[in-house]
């Protein structure tokens, strides 16, 4: 862990330093511009990775990810009177609250890690030893759930308290 630890904090280090002018504009004004889409596509990688870092949510083992909207969004429904958002959020958020306290009775669920996130991306760390990278951009209200050499399970319906036990037990107890 500590590894990567430090991979993420030269990353991070190195990639807020600017290039000097020098370096990226190295050609005269009556030389032709030349593009560059190797490089163009090295700083976009770089800027999206920095981004996902910045906007991620790291996680591993047996564990419950909870999908909701982070505040820019949730105010432009508002902005646009899609006031239905207000009862989305009501519904989903008891559905999932009732749903955890139950599940916290059953000894399968003693080892389930559960998490909220506004973060766009998750990464879960170790699946099938191998890092996973989930975009969850499109959806407002979720679940995420994932367990050691297990496929990921991604869930955006909303319904009640009822609906979140069973996937989670049936999840979980497989």
């Amino acid at each position: 862990m500590s590894n990567k630890l430090m991979i993420i904090s030269t990353l991070l280090l190195f990639g807020c330093s600017q290039p000097s002018e020098e370096k990226t504009h190295n050609q005269t004004k009556s030389e032709p511009q030349i593009q560059t889409d190797t490089i163009a596509t090295e700083n976009q990688v770089e800027e999206l990775e920095l981004a996902k870092l910045k906007d991620s949510t790291f996680i591993n083992g047996k564990h419950v990810v909870i999908f909701i909207p982070d505040t820019v969004r949730f105010n432009s429904y508002l902005e646009k009177g899609e006031e239905w958002i207000y009862e989305v959020d009501s519904d989903f958020g008891f559905g999932i609250s009732d749903a955890l306290d139950s599940l916290e009775q059953e000894k399968f669920f003693k080892d389930v890690k559960t998490t909220s996130t506004e973060n766009r991306y998750v990464i879960i760390n170790g699946n099938y030893n191998q890092d996973v990278i989930i975009d969850r951009d499109t959806i407002n209200y979720g679940l995420l759930l994932t367990a050691p050499n297990h496929e990921y399970q991604i869930d955006d319906n909303i319904y009640g308290m009822s609906y979140y036990y069973d996937l989670i037990k049936a999840y979980f107890q497989e």
